[in-house]
């Protein structure tokens, strides 16, 4: 597969935010630390860095359509 474990956990936490950003209304921050990440701040800046510079804002406004 190429990807270390600490990259796959890394997206897999990821994929459960951007789930929850998309089906539900807690704030950005409740989210990051209950994927795991200490800050919004770093919860955001993976998102940015493993999606192609996408935001928390973007996801949430892809999962009201």
């Amino acid at each position: 597969m190429n990807v270390s474990i600490g990259h796959y956990q890394l997206v897999q936490r990821l994929r459960h935010g951007i789930r929850l950003l998309q089906s539900t209304n807690m704030r950005v921050a409740e989210i990051a630390e209950k994927v795991g990440f200490s800050t919004a701040n770093g919860f955001m800046l993976a998102i940015r860095r493993e999606c192609n510079g996408a935001t928390p804002k973007r996801f949430r406004k892809e999962g009201k359509k």
